[in-house]
């Protein structure tokens, strides 16, 4: 896979890239907040690719919750 860098629309970049998966995406990022971002993994996941994402939870797990 290429590296590219963006400074616009990443949100838009990231859902692109995410959607172009074939076999399996893993994510791994400090939180998650995009409902869009969240819905593409949703349905990737639902035409049968492997998804795996782990959030690094700063200040515990209870703040994670919150």
């Amino acid at each position: 896979m290429e590296t590219t860098a963006h400074f616009e629309n990443i949100p838009q970049e990231i859902a692109k890239r995410l959607s172009a998966a074939t076999q399996e995406i893993v994510v791994a990022v400090a939180w998650f907040t995009d409902p869009s971002l969240f819905d593409v993994l949703c349905r990737q996941a639902g035409q049968g690719l492997l998804c795996v994402y782990g959030v690094l939870c700063v200040g515990g797990i209870r703040r994670c919750q919150e």
